[in-house]
């Protein structure tokens, strides 16, 4: 016979990224989805599946670096470089946007209708996008 009194559940591990995401307001947010989104689809999509979008692209470096940048400024110590957080987080994420929407002009040029590619650099443009979105709207909070 079984013993119906429930057992205690074990203490859930603390998700030190889930808790820097609740701390983060609604454009960091933005650029932090974006940033996984150019980070994530120019290595595992571009660079692993179809050989594009290198991982020493300027936009994958600026996405991982503000990625980076995001979580320490939440979870490490207090730096010299965090006066300066928004700015440089907003800086990073519209010269992503930039690069993006420059990606998107060179490949729309060379758009081939065959190419499964094309769907892979939608969501490397709506990264992009996601991260230019957020990081004007920081530096219109941070005037």
């Amino acid at each position: 016979m079984t013993d119906p009194t429930p057992q205690p559940r074990p203490e859930e591990e603390p998700n030190p990224v889930g808790e820097v995401f609740e701390q983060l307001t609604t454009a960091e947010r933005l650029v932090v989805v974006g940033a996984a989104l150019v980070a994530g689809l120019s290595w595992l999509v571009g660079d692993v599946l179809f050989n594009e979008y290198q991982v020493a692209e300027v936009g994958w470096l600026l996405a991982v670096g503000t990625l980076v940048g995001v979580y320490s400024y939440f979870k490490a110590a207090q730096a010299p470089w965090h006066s300066l957080y928004p700015w440089i987080v907003a800086v990073a994420a519209i010269a992503v946007g930039l690069l993006g929407l420059q990606a998107f002009f060179e490949d729309f040029r060379a758009y081939s209708r065959n190419d499964i590619t094309w769907l892979f650099r939608l969501g490397f443009y709506a990264g992009a996008g996601l991260m230019a979105a957020g990081g004007l709207q920081l530096v219109r909070t941070r005037r």
